[in-house]
């Protein structure tokens, strides 16, 4: 394979057509434009490519340019002479992803959709560097950030114009960041193995840590501060209300003025309140409050759903999807089989999370729950045959039909309001299984395997909060090790002698006096401290007289 250089022109005949290399003022110095042309590989069909390119401003850049190409067709990293852009490979790429579990796939879609295509896709692929991937994270650092300058960033006008939602943008956490960047990183890296580009420009671009959030327990203090800011909430809301009702009822326009100032002063409060308190990201109940939880829904035919997520930790798809083929309640234990997921709105019967398949075991008390809502489900099925649909699910809805992902969380935050707790997520049940276990003296090992992690980092990094009762009595078991004398046993040790003042030190000004300790006085200025000596009141003697 070989190229060439060569410089053309615009110029043209009388007749319209070019003139091409027979310009004689080619010669000249900033006549034209150099362009490259090369002969590439053969296609599938055995047809002769040829690649072409120009506007280069000197030969040396044409030279470079040809030399690059020439680079790639012989290491095999050229796609048709680059024309690929971004976009079409990772349309490309998402396409062979066949293995992808539908959550991932869901993932990947969006990634692309929404952040990849936008800011990157009309790039060429052979093109794409650490700038253009370095801008693509600053855009999206400035997502649902006020003041973000949009018409100056095309990143960010791009990315903000691939949104269908109408709702305002929020600001992407660091962890979402770095889920988005293995999406890029993995596309690229396969781009690499393919040849189609010679490195991975998003291997060295560097993102925030997205660390896991811990989980905080609901401690009397926690929750009183809170139970006082939604108090004063709700009566902030009230008020805003109020005054919303009263501008609607005011007949005259003097009235309207006055009380519109009353609706705006009324939302800033509320709205300043609402920004004073954030409660935690993850929370987890103490066992108190657990317990109360549990109380209040016991008469409801979920009740058992809860027990079990609150008690043994299943994730909300692995408990909405259990079957009771896998419950055995003669030996006490559950398989983890299968999940129901969620995929926007739709859902679909899928296999847990990686490694989460396993065996759980139950406690006396789960399992006569598990029992007694069991016989409620068949008595159930045998009072309505005709509307019963038998999915073998151990919880489902009244006509046996499976139970939606989202209806189970909605449900779960209602009850969580009606008992009057500190607010949880469902999937913090799951928190507090594992941390009631290890307040239970469940050792570490066996929590993780409860949980089915697949390290016990995992479980010690996330998934397990020290409850005060058990940091204590971790604190008094301490001390108890250690063996001390009774405090009458003790030796009686002698009392510290009062510190000595320091000593004065007698300038030159003092020579005349006594000085301490019988010492003459000294008479050269030094102080007794200190390494300069004193200036003041000394006569300076040139001894060139």
């Amino acid at each position: 394979m070989s190229g060439s250089v060569f410089k053309r022109c615009g110029c043209r005949h009388e007749d319209g057509s070019k003139l091409g290399a027979a310009c004689p003022r080619l010669s000249s110095s900033g006549h034209g434009t150099w362009y490259f042309k090369a002969e590439l590989p053969s296609g599938p069909e055995g047809r002769r490519k040829l690649a072409r390119r120009g506007g280069f401003a000197t030969r040396r850049e044409a030279e470079a340019a040809l030399t690059d190409l020439l680079d790639r067709v012989n290491k095999r990293t050229h796609v048709d002479a680059g024309r690929q852009t971004v976009g079409a490979y990772l349309e490309q790429w998402l396409a062979g992803k066949a293995a992808l579990r539908s959550t991932t796939a869901r993932s990947y879609r969006e990634h692309l959709d929404l952040y990849l295509l936008p800011a990157l896709g009309h790039l060429r692929l052979t093109d794409l560097n650490e700038t253009d991937v370095d801008a693509m994270y600053a855009a999206m650092r400035l997502i649902g950030k006020p003041g973000a300058a949009v018409t100056s960033n095309p990143e960010l006008a791009a990315i903000l114009a691939a949104r269908k939602s109408t709702d305002p943008p929020r600001p992407l956490s660091a962890a979402r960041l770095r889920r988005i960047h293995a999406t890029l990183r993995s596309a690229l890296n396969t781009a690499v193995k393919r040849r189609l580009v010679a490195y991975n420009p998003a291997l060295h671009v560097e993102l925030a840590t997205g660390t896991r959030p811990r989980a905080v327990v609901w401690t009397e203090a926690r929750t009183d501060q809170w139970r006082t800011w939604r108090d004063t909430e709700r009566e902030l809301r009230e008020k805003v209300i109020v005054a919303e009702r009263r501008l609607r009822r005011a007949p005259q326009r003097a009235n309207r003025t006055k009380l519109q100032v009353q609706v705006y002063a009324a939302r800033a409060a509320l709205a300043s309140h609402s920004r004073s308190y954030s409660p935690p990201v993850v929370s987890v109940w103490t066992p108190a409050q657990t317990g109360a939880f549990l109380d209040s829904i016991a008469d409801d035919r979920l009740y058992a759903l809860f027990h079990l997520i609150a008690f043994r930790g299943l994730r909300r798809g692995e408990a909405v999807g259990l079957p009771w083929i896998n419950v055995d309640l003669e030996h006490g234990q559950v398989v983890i089989a299968s999940q129901i997921v969620q995929l926007g709105w739709a859902t679909e019967q899928a296999a847990p999370k990686s490694d989460s398949e396993g065996v759980v075991a139950l406690d006396g008390g789960t399992i006569e729950v598990l029992r007694t809502h069991r016989e409620q489900q068949q008595a159930g099925a045998a009072a309505h045959p005709t509307v019963w649909q038998d999915t073998g699910l151990v919880f489902t809805r009244e006509d046996g039909s499976p139970l939606h992902p989202d209806l189970v969380s909605r449900t779960f935050d209602r009850m969580v309001r009606d008992a009057d707790l500190p607010p949880i997520r469902l999937h913090d049940l799951r928190h507090g299984a594992a941390t009631l276990a290890l307040a239970g003296g469940a050792d570490l090992k066996i929590v993780s395997a409860m949980l089915r992690h697949s390290s016990i980092t995992i479980t010690a990094d996330t998934y397990t909060s020290v409850l005060p009762e058990t940091a204590r009595a971790a604190a008094e078991a301490a001390v108890a090790i250690v063996p001390r004398k009774p405090r009458e046993d003790r030796p009686v040790t002698a009392s510290p002698a009062a510190p000595v003042p320091p000593r004065s030190h007698q300038g030159p000004e003092d020579d005349s006096g006594p000085s301490p300790r019988g010492r003459k006085p000294r008479s050269d200025g030094v102080r007794r401290q200190g390494l300069e000596p004193r200036t003041r009141g000394l006569r300076v003697r040139c001894s060139a007289n």
